[in-house]
């Protein structure tokens, strides 16, 4: 199933993106051309744990992986009709 991978497939395809996508700057790190907005989400300690962890794997910042994941969740939820529909209260 397309998407559906979560193991050493995952990590090594989201690493790769990040690293492909990942532009440096005269000034600050690395990020995406076309990250042009910036905001602040609301994480749980644990899941930023996570991704502290996950980006130290593949050399990238924890903010950047929750970027792509977040693009990737989205994506999703454009190319899979029924994951993007809500309940029959609206919910």
């Amino acid at each position: 199933r397309k998407g559906g991978t979560r193991g050493p497939i995952f990590l090594h395809e989201l690493a790769e993106e990040a690293h492909r996508r990942m532009l440096t700057h005269r000034r600050g790190r690395p990020s995406a051309r076309e990250w042009t907005l910036r905001r602040l989400v609301p994480l749980r300690p644990d899941h930023w744990e996570e991704l502290k962890k996950l980006a130290a794997s593949i050399g990238v910042d924890p903010a950047q992986i929750a970027a792509l994941l977040i693009e990737r969740g989205l994506e999703r939820l454009r190319t899979e009709p029924k994951l993007g529909t809500v309940g029959p209260q609206g919910r």
